[in-house]
């Protein structure tokens, strides 16, 4: 099984970056971080998109270089151009499909980010910031000129942690790893230097995007401060976008800062949460206190900090709120360590920067796999369908109210991605058979992974295996069925997808007809599992375990038969 199909044909190591030259869109800036330090390499390239030949406004366009393209798919016709302007306006002005900038050179080198790294070896910069209420005022306004910015706490996964504190009252503590500045623009300018001298490769907040971001860059503006964090010396380019969360979206403003990867873990809480359902909140000190927090950690409420600025509350000094801040930072790595390593792994294989793998929805980033391959190819691109309705996943609640039994939740390991196995599934439009290569190769990198997780060598070697199992996961879910039946998919095949979940529906309905066979008695069921008050003969743990596998076995036979006969 050719692997390259997920992981890419690059074989550059320790790339942690890649950007285009801001007015030279042709030329890729590749970012690698060698021996601990960073280097960075130009390499010109083509911009490109898919293109229909039919298309009569083709005729607005010259002197541009195409290819014809292999395959009967629409978008027959490979464009590129070093003018990227050109690229822009024929996308706008074309049946055509223009992959996103930020993959291109990716897409034509079979690149990606951190080949060959593990989770650590990226520098992370952990930033949280402490900001100071007007009297009268609930909430900080960063537009309200005493609203100031008064500490900046930072920490690296090196394990370098400093606390920046105003001190234009002149008194502000010093302490270790603390260092006092006169005005917040003093502040606000040595925060700047430190980024630029630190060179970290991602930027890590809590909530950043909504707060702590938001708020630097408009104190820095109303200061006449550069925010020049890039790496290229340039400000933060910002722009409204969304992300999802299981059933839901937040829409926020998005930081991309030029060379680097921006990272909230407030979204990574959302993202894990959007499965386990079990966080309390998704604020710092509450997450943390699920994950383990930092031992001995100092609290302060946000309604407190500016009294505790002001030295007028009755138990916590400015000493106290320093401490308090490096505990924030502290904290961010905990969460970043906990959730951070499963999109981390996922940008090994996805021709995209970290920060977008990690905000895109999954579709995308499938999508992107067979962009890379298609191309590869020289094949043409397909077209998405029609939206139409078909049926979904079986759901149904049997039984109401509590439950004073012992219950159980048996679920079918992999139901879809087996079902488009077994069933031989193939999207219409997808005229290099990819699709059933990258859920065989994707089942398959699942078995080393998931072995690997449990026998590897080191802690480290475990860790990064179940967050590489995880990533897998999440594609090859999405693969098998709601990219084949997403309305914006080029390969979405609507008759391939109904026939998954009609069969899904079938399997969890016989699984409950063998329960209830077994005397079991079926609470609800849901897309791919049921939960059944166990029956008395197979209730203590081991029995329980027995239950499940006789399920199992009884269900698998049906299934044989059904597709066999």
């Amino acid at each position: 099984m050719d692997k390259s199909i997920l992981w890419g044909r690059g074989t550059t190591k320790n790339i942690v970056a890649v950007e285009t030259l801001p007015n030279q869109q042709n030329i890729a800036q590749v970012y690698r971080r060698v021996e601990g330090k960073v280097v960075h390499e130009a390499h010109p390239y083509l911009p490109f998109l898919f293109v229909d030949s039919e298309d009569p406004n083709l005729k607005k366009f010259d002197n541009y270089e195409s290819i014809k393209l292999f395959g009967s798919n629409p978008l027959n016709l490979l464009v590129q151009d070093t003018n990227y302007g050109l690229i822009r306006a024929m996308s706008n002005h074309t049946r055509s499909y223009h992959p996103l900038l930020q993959s291109q050179w990716m897409l034509r080198t079979g690149e990606t980010l951190f080949t060959g790294m593990e989770f650590d070896d990226p520098l992370r910069l952990y930033i949280d910031i402490e900001v100071y209420t007007s009297p009268g005022y609930d909430f900080p306004n960063s537009d309200r000129p005493n609203d100031k910015v008064t500490m900046v706490s930072l920490l690296t996964n090196r394990g370098q942690g400093k606390v920046m504190v105003l001190n234009d009252d002149g008194n502000s503590p010093q302490m270790d790893n603390v260092t006092l500045y006169d005005s917040e623009k003093e502040l606000l300018e040595a925060l700047v230097v430190g980024i630029r001298k630190l060179d970290p490769d991602i930027l890590l907040t809590h909530n950043g995007f909504s707060f702590d971001l938001p708020y630097l860059r408009d104190r820095m503006q109303m200061h006449d401060v550069k925010f020049g964090i890039g790496r290229n010396g340039s400000e933060p380019r910002t722009f409204t976008t969304s992300i999802k969360f299981a059933e839901k979206s937040d829409e926020y403003t998005n930081f991309h800062v030029y060379g680097r990867h921006v990272i909230d873990t407030y979204f990574l809480a959302k993202q894990f949460d959007s499965i386990a359902r079990v966080l309390p909140s998704y604020s710092l000190k509450e997450c943390a206190k699920f994950l383990g927090t930092v031992d001995d950690r100092t609290y302060i409420e946000g309604n407190e900090i500016a009294s505790v600025w002001d030295g007028s509350h009755d138990t916590h000094t400015r000493e106290d709120l320093i401490r308090y801040a490096l505990d924030d930072v502290k904290e961010t790595r905990i969460l970043d360590k906990a959730w951070g390593n499963a999109k981390f792994q996922m940008t090994k294989a996805i021709p995209l920067p970290f920060q977008d793998v990690s905000r895109y929805g999954t579709g995308t980033l499938i999508d992107l796999l067979f962009t890379r391959y298609y191309l590869e190819n020289l094949w043409s691109w397909p077209v998405p369908d029609p939206e139409r309705k078909f049926g979904g996943g079986y759901a149904q609640t049997f039984v109401y109210g509590h439950i004073d039994e012992p219950l159980v939740y048996a679920d079918f390991g992999s139901l879809y991605p087996t079902l488009a196995q077994v069933l031989n599934i193939q999207p219409k439009k997808d005229e290099l058979k990819l699709f059933q290569d990258l859920i065989t190769l994707l089942k398959a990198e699942r078995y080393v992974y998931k072995n690997l997780s449990k026998d590897g060598e080191t802690e480290t070697i475990r860790n990064d295996a179940k967050a590489v199992d995880g990533s897998v996961k999440v594609l090859l879910n999405t693969a098998s069925y709601g990219w084949i039946g997403w309305s914006f998919g080029a390969f979405n095949d609507y008759d391939e997808a109904e026939r998954i979940t009609i069969w899904g529906q079938k399997s969890i309905k016989r699984m409950n007809y063998e329960a209830e066979k077994l005397n079991g008695r079926v609470i609800r069921s849901d897309t791919d599992g049921s939960l059944i008050v166990v029956p008395e003969q197979f209730r203590g743990e081991d029995k329980e375990l027995e239950f499940i596998g006789l399920l199992e076995d009884k269900v698998n036979e049906w299934l044989r038969g059904e597709l066999n006969g």
